[in-house]
């Protein structure tokens, strides 16, 4: 039984391992809260086994909630903070920022997409050296990254709000769902280039 000392956790996340847990591979605790009265907001991580203080400590503003996604490899945590209003004005269901954190050395970046708007989805490769983000207005941008946060390849432009990848982490759906018209585009990672566009009908 491990207890985490953190006050007002709003969101918490376990990593996965390897293998079976020790100093070597730990499993990671990632921890959150929101912003309060001026204060703000904080992910923490922490190893177990290990020490009660966390390895890892990340501030942000403008972030009253937050997704906490680790990386299969239990390397690397995207953040995505989320607020219920945009102070810029540009969206009316708020915003949200991505942000990387790396659990193995004290690397942190923030996402940055080149169009205006939120993100809309954000989902590791299985394989866990990757991710990719959906943001912007629509038609918006699909970015793959690596595990530095750098941009490695940009994707088509479309009315898409939904990232799905194929258990090996080779394929990548990129489709536009709810309020969107149930677009869909397959991608190969390997060739970065799409194999079949389809339409889910309702």
């Amino acid at each position: 039984i491990r207890k985490v000392s953190f006050e007002r956790i709003s969101a918490f996340s376990l990593s996965t391992t390897p293998g079976p847990a020790c100093d070597d591979f730990p499993f990671r605790i990632a921890v959150f809260k929101g912003e309060m009265k001026g204060k703000p907001a904080k992910a923490a991580i922490f190893n177990h086994p290990g020490s009660d203080s966390p390895v890892r400590t990340k501030s942000f503003f403008r972030a009253e909630s937050a997704s906490l996604l680790w990386s299969p490899l239990g390397n690397g945590l995207l953040v995505k903070t989320e607020t219920s209003v945009d102070v810029t004005g540009g969206s009316y269901y708020g915003e949200a920022q991505v942000y990387l954190l790396r659990a193995d050395t004290d690397y942190d970046c923030k996402i940055v997409v080149k169009k205006e708007g939120s993100f809309q989805d954000v989902a590791w490769s299985p394989k866990g050296r990757e991710f990719v983000v959906i943001a912007g207005k629509m038609p918006s941008l699909a970015v793959l990254f690596n595990l530095k946060g750098d941009a490695v390849f940009q994707f088509s432009e479309a009315h898409r709000n939904t990232i799905l990848w194929s258990p090996h982490g080779r394929f990548l759906c990129l489709g536009g769902f709810g309020n969107l018209s149930g677009d869909m585009d397959f991608w190969d990672i390997n060739k970065k280039a799409i194999m079949v566009s389809a339409k889910a009908t309702c």
